[in-house]
């Protein structure tokens, strides 16, 4: 089973996307990238707009979020979270994570880290 990979929308095509994925393939899936389920995937954009058409001619204000929760996180094992860069969740990713708790599966949450640099260890000396 794969590992859904919830994050912001804002990192999606960035490097700091490509990171992640690798951080989440190391520890969690034996370095195998194919088992990480990354929503920023064309498939996925097309499921999201065709679950948002139906709904908008349903009369509900939902988006395609339905399509996320009803196609693809039932076919993940687990979840890996990411936060904005400040630490906080964000809604979407906050009730993914949710998802799966709701059904006992494991979730890890990868912080992203903003701790010293270079130049709070060494001063600016040039290392």
């Amino acid at each position: 089973m794969k590992i859904y990979f919830a994050h912001p929308v804002n990192i999606y095509g960035q490097p700091i996307e490509t990171a992640f994925e690798e951080l989440i393939a190391q520890h969690l899936t034996s370095g195998d990238r194919n088992l990480i389920e990354n929503p920023n995937q064309p498939c996925h954009q097309e499921g999201y707009d065709k679950y948002a058409k139906r709904l908008k001619e349903s009369g509900t204000s939902h988006k395609g979020m339905s399509y996320f929760y009803d196609e693809v996180l039932p076919n993940c094992s687990g979840c890996a979270g990411v936060p904005f860069l400040d630490g906080r969740l964000g809604l979407g990713v906050a009730g993914e994570m949710k998802w799966f708790t709701e059904r006992d599966k494991p979730v890890w949450i990868a912080y992203p880290y903003t701790g010293p640099i270079a130049e709070d260890l060494f001063g600016s000396v040039g290392y």
